[in-house]
C-alpha cells in the first residue's frame, strides 16, 4: 500500500497528546505535580521576601519555583516549536508500505525501515505513531488512507510488532492497539 501525506500541525499535537494519554504514570504525576509545586514555592519566596530577614533568600526559590512551573507546562510549546522548526513537515512525505519493510520518502531524506525497528506504536482516532526509541518518533494521519486501509494497516501492525518488545533503552513497552 502506498501513501502520500503531510503531518499538520494538528496531527502533531494530537501525537503529543497520545504521548501524555500513554506515559508512565510516575511521568504524568510528576509532569502534573510541577507546576503546583513551583507556584507554592514561588508563594513561598514572596512570604520570605515580605517578612524574612535576609531577602536575599528569596531570590533562589523564586528562581527554582519559576523552573518547575516551566518544566510543568513546557510540554505543549515545546512540541509546537518542534513541528514549526523541522523543515520535513513543510513537504509531502511518500510510504510505501509492505510485508517485509516501510519504504519513507521525503524533500530530505529515501528510507527503508524493517518492521523490527519499530519498536511500537500508538493509535488514536485521527493518527498512528511510531517509536524508533522511547523519544523518536514518526506520526502518520489515518486520512491518508484509503478507505478500508486503515483497519488492513493495523492488521499488518498487529502482526509485525509484537505485543511486548524491549525498546533500545531496556524499558518494557506495551502494545496499545486501537485506543
Amino acid at each position: 500500500m502506498k501513501i502520500v501525506y503531510r503531518v499538520t500541525e494538528e496531527d502533531f499535537m494530537e501525537a503529543r497528546d497520545l504521548l501524555v494519554k500513554n506515559e508512565k504514570w510516575s511521568r504524568r504525576l510528576s509532569r502534573r505535580s510541577m507546576p503546583w509545586m513551583g507556584a507554592s514555592i514561588i508563594l513561598s519566596s514572596i512570604v520570605i521576601f515580605a517578612f524574612g530577614k535576609d531577602r536575599f533568600e528569596a531570590v533562589p526559590f523564586a528562581l527554582i519555583g519559576v523552573y518547575f512551573l516551566y518544566c510543568g507546562l513546557a510540554l505543549r510549546p515545546f512540541f509546537k516549536n518542534l513541528y514549526r522548526r523541522d523543515p520535513r513537515y513543510r513537504h509531502e512525505i511518500t510510504a510505501d508500505i509492505t510485508e517485509d519493510r516501510v519504504h519513507v520518502v521525503t524533500s530530505a531524506a529515501d528510507t527503508r525501515l524493517k518492521w523490527d525497528s519499530i519498536v511500537r506504536f500508538l493509535e488514536s482516532d485521527k493518527i498512528f505513531m511510531f517509536f524508533y526509541s522511547e523519544r523518536s518518533f514518526s506520526v502518520v494521519p489515518k486520512n491518508a488512507f484509503a478507505p478500508g486501509e486503515v483497519e488492513t494497516f493495523r492488521e499488518l501492525l498487529q502482526r509485525k510488532i509484537p505485543q511486548s518488545q524491549r525498546g533500545s533503552l531496556g524499558v518494557k513497552y506495551r502494545f496499545f492497539g486501537g485506543l
